[in-house]
């Protein structure tokens, strides 16, 4: 197979739910497309996507339903005085955080 066994491992694992995979880019008509217009590329997991708006510098990341593009988690430095939720929300099986 071409790219070698640590792709391999990439793709065994992002199948089996262990690793969030880079996917598709965000609709900018969606909830999440209008907050993220700047951030890192997005990540998904199954049915629900993250995508990091400078969350270790204060800024907020997020974890949004895949299909409808609505936010289903918000968290990130600026969360520390408390508002932060869903944060990872239950569906998602990649771990703590998006790699």
């Amino acid at each position: 197979m071409r790219g070698g066994p640590v792709l391999t491992a990439l793709l065994l694992l992002a199948g089996c739910g262990y690793v969030a995979v880079p996917g598709e880019p965000l609709r900018e008509s969606s909830e999440i497309g209008k907050l993220a217009k700047s951030c890192a590329p997005v990540r998904y997991c199954g049915g629900i996507g993250y995508v990091d708006c400078g969350s270790a510098v204060d800024g907020p990341a997020y974890y949004f339903d895949r299909r409808s593009g609505r936010v289903a988690g918000y968290c990130g430095g600026n969360c520390m005085g408390g508002p932060c939720t869903n944060c990872p929300p239950p569906g998602w099986t990649c771990g703590r955080r998006a790699l």
